[in-house]
Formats: C-alpha cells, sequence, structure tokens
C-alpha cells in the first residue's frame, strides 16, 4: 500500500468548488425538496450521509450527476468499498471531471507532491493511501503513483507503471524522476540508461536535461573521466551542448571557474550558454562572492537577463545567510522591476516587511496605473507566502478592476493554500474576509469567502469565527452561492461538535448539488476523524 503523509487534504474531490458547471455563464443549478433536519440529525456515520446523498442525485441535472458521481467514488474508495467506488466512476462519461477527478489525487512538481485532495477540509496531518485499484484508468494518477512509488525508493515498480501510460511526454517524465533517483544515489551508469529511454516527443529539452543531470552528478561526484567519456559519445548538437553547460557548472563548483568558462565557450546557442552561466552565477551567489556573480554577469551579457533571474541571484544570497551581501546586490539591479521583484523576494525570505514597503514604493511612486498593477501582483504574492496576508489584500486593491482582480487574487493564495502555519487562527482568517470583502464589489464575495475556508484548518476551528464567517455569508447575493459557501464549513463544525448547526444548514439548502457536497464533506469528515484517531 502507498501512503501519502501530507498536510493538505481533502473532504471531497475537489471541481473548482463545484464550479465545474457554473462557469457556464447564467448556469441555473438544479433545486429539489429540502431534507428535514430530522432525517440529518438521525444520520450519524459516513454511509448513511453517502445513502441519503445518492438520494439527490435524481434531482440533478446531467454536468451535476457527473461530477457528483466522481465523488461518490472518491468518497467510497477511501472507506476502501472499491466495488463502489469504481460502479460510481464507471457512470461517469465526461472526460473533462475524469481528467479532473484522476488529477485531485496530488499534483507533482519537481519530483514531489504539492497537493493530496486538496479542497477544504484541510487538517494538520494524515496518512491517507492512494488506491491501488485505480491504476491503469488513466495517466495523471498512474503518474502519480510512479511518483510516490520513486519516493519510497520503490524503482523497479515505478518501471512497472510507465508500462500504463499512454502518452509519451507521461513516460518521460517518469524516467526522468527515475533519472533523477539514480543521479541522488550516485547510480550513474543505471541514470544513464533511464536518460537515454526518454524520447524527444514535444519536448526534447526532457531528454537534454535528463542527460546533463546525469553527466552534471558524475562530474561532481570525482568521475570525471566517465562523464566527459559519455559526453564524447553523444551526437545530438542540442544534447551536446546542454551538456557541456551542465559540466561547466560542476567545474565551477569544483573550483576551476577557467576550465568551466573555456567549455562554456564552446557552446554555439546563447540560451544554453546561458544556463551554464546561470548555474556558475548562482552557485557563486551561495558562496556569497558579489564580484564574481557581477564579472559572470558580464560574460553572460547582462543586458539580457530576464528580471526574474536577479531575483534567482538574490534568493541564492539570502538563503545562504548573505543578507548584507543581498541587500548590496540589490542596490546594483538594473531595471526597476527586476529590483521590485528582489526586494520582494528578500522580504518573503527574511519576513521582514521593511523589504515590502521598499518595494511598494518603488513599484507605485510617480507610475502610470497599469504600471502600478503589473509590479502589485509579485509583491502581494510574496506578501502572502510570508505570511502578511493582510498586506497581500491590501496591495491587492491596486487592481482596481473588478473583473480582473479576482484572478489575480486567486493567483496571489494559490501558493500558500498548502501552508498549515499561514495562518493558523481562524479568527484572524475570517477578519482577512472581511477586509478584503470591505474593499471589494459584491460579484467578489463568492471568491473571497470560498479562498477564507481553505485557509481554515479543521482541527483549528473555533465558532466564534465560524459565526462571523456565516455572517458573511449572508452578504452574498445569490443563494446558490449562499449554500455552497455554507456546504464548506460543515467539517469545522462537525469538529466542534454542532451537528445539529451543521444539519440545519443542509437542511436550508434549496440547491441539489451543493447539499450533495455539503452531505458528502460531512461523510469525510467522518471518515478523516476515524483515520486520525484524535478526535
Amino acid at each position: 500500500m502507498i501512503i501519502a503523509v501530507l498536510s493538505v487534504l481533502s473532504g471531497c474531490v475537489t471541481f473548482k468548488g463545484f464550479n465545474t458547471a457554473s462557469r457556464a455563464k447564467g448556469f441555473d443549478y438544479s433545486q429539489s425538496p429540502r431534507i428535514s433536519s430530522a432525517v440529518l440529525n438521525a444520520c450519524n456515520d459516513p454511509i448513511c450521509l453517502l445513502d441519503l446523498a445518492a438520494n439527490e442525485i435524481k434531482d440533478a441535472k446531467p454536468i451535476e450527476k457527473e461530477i457528483s458521481y466522481s465523488i461518490f467514488a472518491a468518497t467510497y474508495l477511501k472507506l476502501n468499498r472499491e466495488k463502489d467506488g469504481l460502479h460510481f466512476l464507471d457512470k461517469v462519461k465526461s472526460k473533462k471531471v475524469l481528467d479532473t477527478f484522476y488529477g485531485s489525487f496530488g499534483s507533482i512538481n519537481k519530483g514531489k507532491i504539492n497537493k493530496f485532495l486538496a479542497d477544504t477540509q484541510r487538517w494538520q496531518s494524515a496518512e491517507i493511501p492512494l488506491p491501488k485499484v485505480l491504476l491503469g484508468r488513466h495517466d495523471k494518477f498512474d503518474k502519480l503513483f510512479a511518483t510516490f512509488l520513486i519516493i519510497n525508493r520503490q524503482y523497479e515498480d515505478a518501471l512497472r507503471v510507465i508500462d500504463t501510460l499512454d502518452h509519451t511526454l507521461s513516460k518521460n517524465a517518469i524516467y526522468y524522476q527515475l533519472t533523477q533517483a539514480m543521479v541522488k544515489e550516485k547510480r550513474f551508469e543505471d541514470a544513464w540508461k533511464l536518460a537515454g529511454k526518454l524520447k524527444f516527443g514535444t519536448k526534447k529539452q526532457n531528454k537534454a536535461k535528463a542527460i546533463t543531470l546525469v553527466l552534471h552528478g558524475q562530474y561532481r561526484a570525482g568521475e570525471k573521466k566517465e562523464a566527459l567519456d559519455k559526453l564524447a559519445g553523444l551526437t545530438s548538437t542540442f544534447e551536446i551542448n546542454s551538456a557541456k553547460a551542465g559540466i561547466a557548472i560542476a567545474m565551477a563548483e569544483d573550483g576551476h571557474e577557467e576550465d568551466a568558462l573555456r567549455l562554456l565557450d564552446e557552446i554555439d546557442k546563447q540560451n544554453i550558454r546561458g544556463v551554464g552561466y546561470g548555474g556558475m552565477i548562482i552557485h557563486a551567489a551561495k558562496k556569497g562572492e558579489l564580484d564574481t556573480v557581477r564579472s559572470l554577469l558580464e560574460h553572460a551579457d547582462g543586458k539580457k537577463i530576464k528580471a526574474s533571474f536577479y531575483t534567482k541571484i538574490l534568493s541564492a544570497f539570502a538563503k545562504a545567510g548573505h543578507i548584507d551581501t543581498a541587500i548590496e546586490f540589490a542596490g546594483s539591479i538594473p531595471s526597476d522591476i527586476a529590483t521590485i521583484y528582489a526586494l520582494a523576494e528578500l522580504g518573503a525570505i527574511t519576513k521582514d516587511e521593511k523589504y515590502f514597503r521598499q518595494a511598494l514604493i518603488l513599484a507605485t511612486e510617480g507610475k502610470k496605473a497599469s504600471s502600478v498593477r503589473k509590479r502589485s501582483f509579485g509583491i502581494a504574492s510574496k506578501m502572502a507566502q510570508a505570511g502578511f496576508l493582510k498586506e497581500a489584500i491590501l496591495t491587492l486593491h491596486n487592481y482596481d478592476n473588478e473583473k480582473i482582480r479576482p484572478l489575480v487574487r486567486l493567483l496571489v493564495f494559490s501558493s500558500v493554500f498548502g501552508s498549515i502555519t499561514v495562518p493558523t487562527d481562524p479568527v484572524e482568517v475570517v477578519d482577512l474576509a472581511e477586509l478584503d470583502m470591505s474593499l471589494s464589489e459584491p460579484s467578489e464575495y463568492k471568491q473571497i469567502l470560498k479562498i477564507n475556508a481553505r485557509f481554515m484548518l479543521v482541527d483549528r476551528s473555533k465558532i466564534e469565527a465560524i459565526d462571523k464567517y456565516l455572517a458573511l455569508v449572508a452578504q452574498v447575493q445569490k443563494k446558490s452561492d449562499r449554500d455552497y459557501l455554507q456546504g464548506r464549513i460543515i467539517p469545522h463544525l462537525a469538529f466542534l461538535g454542532e451537528f445539529e448547526k451543521a444539519n440545519n444548514l443542509i437542511a436550508g439548502m434549496d440547491y441539489t448539488v451543493h447539499r450533495i457536497s455539503a452531505m458528502i464533506r460531512f461523510a469525510n469528515f467522518h471518515i478523516f476523524k476515524k483515520t486520525l484517531g484524535t478526535i
């Protein structure tokens, strides 16, 4: 059994909070007769709640049924009732719904799992098994399963999963992760064979990256002749150039900068040569060598360096503890926008608000409104990551267009959904929603409260925070949106033992799909309660 120990868990599969259907302009949710509180109060286990919710499906519209089936499937699988789970899953015909279902078990970034059923039921930690019965049904799930196998060092099993994958890019992703794992274990010959299995496909750089990874690691491990012999055997110009850049970085990391520069001069593609210079620059920054960084920037043609790379350099200085050097470097960055991003990064690393203030001054004073908006996004995102959520909200409102602001809001806060420390006090969380709503248009209220619910850890719930949240929900104009938002707080009420209050909310819902969602979240609360064994 594959177990994921992660900090972000869900009550149900996420379909943008049941918004797969609602994004269609003017979508009219189905309504059906309410369920009485007495019936709900008599239902205190997940199976009873699932049965009640299943009775509601007949009143749903086709797209609502498809989404509901997938959520039933996920819940039954968590109960280890595979037959029931697959029964509901096989009812789903929509490719979009299936893609979302299989993608909701987790997302992979740089060989790590970013989220695991990340929706509303966010606990501090839990162990949830990946249902092996889903293997071979969808590339997204199979890739995720293979990633867990690699993390658990079950490499042969991961290789067998590759045979179930349909798409070349999916196979490439797993071969690349396996190559990384072999390099980390200094099994360079195995890594070389795996790198050779990557196909060019539509992203030929994947194979070149894998080859470069192997040769860089082997050279750094002291097997220099073996790495250079492999380089000499390459025939693709793209792979040769990429590998030379990787070996040049390894040379610099070994203290042989002149040899590294000579090897880079052999690369005839400026963009690949730039990758080599970039690696050398980051290495020098980690060592706190400001003069070396500046010299290499001149070699790399500083005029063509992207603003984001200056941020990476400053980050390397700061994360290695060279804060004063990072500040000195920030003062020499040649463009305002690069300096703004760098200062925001420094604020995020040091958790010092003064750097955000400096970035805002540079971004706003004497600037046109369009310029202010462009620069504010990056600052607000870094503020949120650093835990300055109030300041992030205020900065967000430099976007004065209520049609654009919701997209920016989601981008700003999405990067911190996975954190269990930002923030932890539910009263503080709801106060943030109240602040954001006070500055926003009514059309934005639903999104604000949806984001707000995602920040609320179930096992940190407080009744005063929930009551204030529900009072804010009452300001939302559409009844269907109010039903949806009330459903998101059901697990939190259940955690506090407020079962009657939770059931009264469900009993007051008119919209079928939101009532189903609320009952499934309640069922999942009971499942997580049993899993954690701490309530």
